[in-house]
């Protein structure tokens, strides 16, 4: 787990090169809203504007895989990120999505205790979810 000030680099892979543009999200706590940071669609990359390039960066490795980064982590960044693949990179028009499930290890259970002051996790279990669109 990082600490405050620490920077860190979440990944997403799959499988599937016919999924070359990667969204990334957060929801800050549940119930509140999955906000877009920003996707990339091949080597363009698009930021939403709440969201600074020098603390938030996504990098496309390959077609199946990307990364966020995030630096100087601070309480603010305490959230659940979420990742997701489509064949294209439109934002605006209105899809309907299929829940496609959680493989087993992508549940993270955080027991009370296991994290210090300088963790920006909290205690809980978190699941990460699979969509498609």
């Amino acid at each position: 787990m990082p600490y405050t000030g620490e920077s860190v680099q979440l990944k997403c892979v799959h499988d599937d090169t016919a999924y070359p543009t990667k969204f990334w999200y957060r929801q800050v706590g549940p119930g509140s809203p999955i906000v877009l940071i920003g996707y990339n669609y091949r080597e363009q990359l698009t930021m939403e504007k709440d969201f600074n390039e020098t603390k938030f960066t996504i990098q496309r490795v390959t077609d199946t895989e990307s990364a966020l980064g995030v630096s100087g982590v601070s309480v603010q960044d305490n959230a659940v990120y979420f990742c997701a693949s489509s064949k294209h990179s439109e934002t605006t028009r209105e899809q309907r999505c299929t829940k496609l499930g959680a493989p087993r290890d992508a549940v993270l259970d955080i027991p009370q205790g296991f994290l210090t002051p300088h963790h920006f996790l909290t205690p809980g279990v978190y699941l990460i979810l699979w969509v498609e669109c």
